[in-house]
């Protein structure tokens, strides 16, 4: 390993082709009656009845008692949106399934609820199974499919308890699936075929467990990303995601939350044995093989357990008193400390540090500009390696 380039492209060659999560996709449920095609029967208690339209349907459910189990059942078919309210899903305790993604297609068109989805699910304990859901436009920031109350920029309400499974998405606006303000969702065999920026747009969320999930092109390269905005009430919590056997196009998924916003940094936990995540110098985390290249020239934070791909990454997330270990290789960057921390290498001559040009950073000693490899702000030790000698390598 040579330089941090060589380092950062290793990581992303593992990002881009080495990596496939196997994905169990299983057999589309199939309701257990038949449905005439075009047809859409609503199931509210025990009675049941039969619309013609999706807006028929919705407004039954809505008439209905929140606490009681309505189930709208599609057919065959594509059913397309009315207008911008077609597909607003308000009411709780609601299904809405179809009779697979080859055969259900709801078609939002250029329709966006409330200008920011081609479906928006804004009530707890809604499902969406068993169908296809395609956008042109469901807003720039907004999904195919949206699940989040509407905020007032200060305040967000949690949606309880949604599950997408066996639905296939695709747009040609925003994300494919925009999850912001939720508190558990589950979301199992779902395809983002198609999305103009990330797959997956997460924000404000815990809880949310991905499981089969299947991506394939974004706009930004980029499978899931969590959001953010600063001094925003509706992205006051961070967001907690884990991935299950699931098949990511480009194995990036990138975070916009600084480790100081209110509520902590978010986090990912990929639930496969030979899969790890490493904390890319953007902050963005890639997942790669553990047997790879990347892997192997992984710093890690003994403390914590986390792995980042260079040793800045890693102190920049450190706390008080945090041990950072750094495998064997030469490390071209210049590294700058704010906490108490360990660095330690494999052993001298073999982990080594060296200046790099196109990061270098200013610091001032006794009226003097200089530019040290490592500049520490605060108490540092640094163990079993090497720091290539040259003028002010270190300033503390």
């Amino acid at each position: 390993m040579k330089g941090k380039s060589n380092l950062i492209s290793k990581f992303r060659a593992a990002v881009v082709g080495a990596v496939s999560l196997a994905i169990a996709v299983s057999a589309t449920a199939v309701s257990a009656f038949a449905v005439d095609a075009g047809k859409i029967d609503v199931k509210i208690g025990e009675e049941t009845s039969t619309v013609s339209t999706f807006a028929e349907a919705i407004t039954a459910v809505r008439a209905a008692d929140d606490a009681t189990a309505k189930v709208i059942t599609l057919g065959e078919g594509t059913f397309k949106a009315a207008d911008a309210n077609t597909f607003r899903i308000d009411e709780p305790n609601v299904t809405i399934e179809g009779q697979g993604s080859d055969k259900t297609i709801i078609d939002t068109e250029s329709y966006a609820v409330s200008g920011q989805a081609g479906i928006l699910v804004s009530a707890d304990n809604v499902t969406i199974k068993n169908l296809k859901v395609t956008s042109t436009n469901p807003g720039a920031s907004g999904g195919a499919i949206k699940v989040s109350t509407i905020g007032d920029g200060t305040t967000l309400t949690d949606v309880n308890n949604v599950t997408i499974s066996d639905v296939v998405i695709t747009t040609q606006a925003g994300y494919g699936l925009n999850l912001h303000g939720v508190n558990k969702a589950t979301i199992t065999n779902v395809k983002i075929e198609n999305a103009a920026k990330a797959s997956v747009n997460v924000a404000n969320a815990t809880d949310v467990a991905f499981t089969g999930l299947e991506t394939g092109t974004s706009g930004w390269g980029t499978d899931i990303i969590f959001s953010y905005k600063e001094n925003s009430g509706s992205y006051n919590k961070a967001s907690t995601v884990t991935i299950t056997d699931s098949t990511l196009a480009n194995n990036v998924i990138a975070t916009e939350r600084p480790s100081t916003a209110e509520g902590g940094t978010d986090s990912v936990t990929v639930n496969d044995e030979n899969l790890t995540t490493i904390t890319m110098p953007d902050g963005s985390w890639a997942i790669v093989d553990k047997d790879s290249d990347a892997a192997a020239a992984a710093v890690t934070n003994e403390t914590t357990g986390k792995e980042y791909a260079t040793i800045q990454a890693a102190v920049n997330e450190a706390s008080e008193g945090d041990v950072i270990a750094v495998p064997a290789g030469e490390y071209q960057e210049n590294i700058v400390t704010t906490v108490n921390v360990t660095i330690k290498g494999a052993g001298k001559g073999l982990t080594t540090i060296k200046f790099d040009k196109e990061t270098k950073q200013k610091a001032s000693y006794n009226g003097t500009d200089a530019y040290p490899t490592v500049y520490a702000q605060a108490n540092l030790t640094m163990q079993d390696l090497t720091i290539a000698v040259r003028p002010m390598s270190i300033m503390v």
